[in-house]
């Protein structure tokens, strides 16, 4: 049988209703001192209460905050998947043996792009340098080539380039899918290399 937490109307009535029982010729009316005696007990008892359920809650992996997921999970060797930044190319032309140098960094809108590697413009007047976004997330991905611009392009540059293919930006992984791969192990916990050893691996 469930535990029914009072409320607090129903601690303070009971507080005042031992206190009856105790003093027949108390005032407890709503102007008393024992009423307001009662009303400040109450309240403390029922944030007890609270505090009380909110342990419980932080007991179970499915019910606990996310700092309180996260030491579940540790307890486990599970740690939340931090974000990954998306990664791909910087296509630029210029003048035919111009320096591309690692850290020239390219705008799109808002976001900005930095290249990882040096290059050289080829006969042709271009280059494709490996690049990666400045910021970890989905916001980085770009699906073919989309128009930017090089924040300082160097001698023999031109400013204009191309954000080519940017993939594999994540976010960090959520509360949920935490919680799911805890519960994976939990439910299926390591077997000496079944089928759920094998997916979990992969996973």
């Amino acid at each position: 049988m469930p535990f029914i937490v009072p409320s607090f109307a129903k601690i303070r009535d009971d507080l005042l209703r031992d206190l009856k029982n105790q003093l027949p010729d108390a005032d407890v009316g709503p102007d008393s001192d024992f009423f307001i005696r009662a009303t400040s007990v109450a309240s403390a008892v029922e944030g007890l209460y609270q505090h009380q359920a909110w342990i419980v809650r932080q007991i179970f992996p499915d019910t606990a905050d996310r700092e309180y997921l996260e030491l579940h999970a540790r307890t486990r060797g599970l740690s939340r998947k931090a974000a990954v930044a998306a990664q791909g190319f910087i296509a630029v032309t210029g003048t035919p043996g111009a320096a591309v140098p690692t850290g020239l960094t390219a705008k799109l809108g808002s976001m900005s792009y930095v290249t990882t590697h040096a290059g050289v413009i080829d006969a042709n007047g271009t280059a494709s340098v490996a690049a990666t976004a400045g910021v970890a997330g989905i916001a980085g991905n770009v699906e073919g080539s989309v128009a930017g611009e090089l924040m300082a392009a160097p001698p023999g540059v031109t400013s204009q380039a191309a954000i080519v293919n940017m993939r594999g930006g994540v976010e960090e992984e959520s509360d949920s899918e935490l919680l799911a791969r805890l519960l994976e192990l939990i439910r299926r916990p390591p077997a000496g290399g079944n089928k759920y050893d094998y997916r979990r691996w992969a996973m």
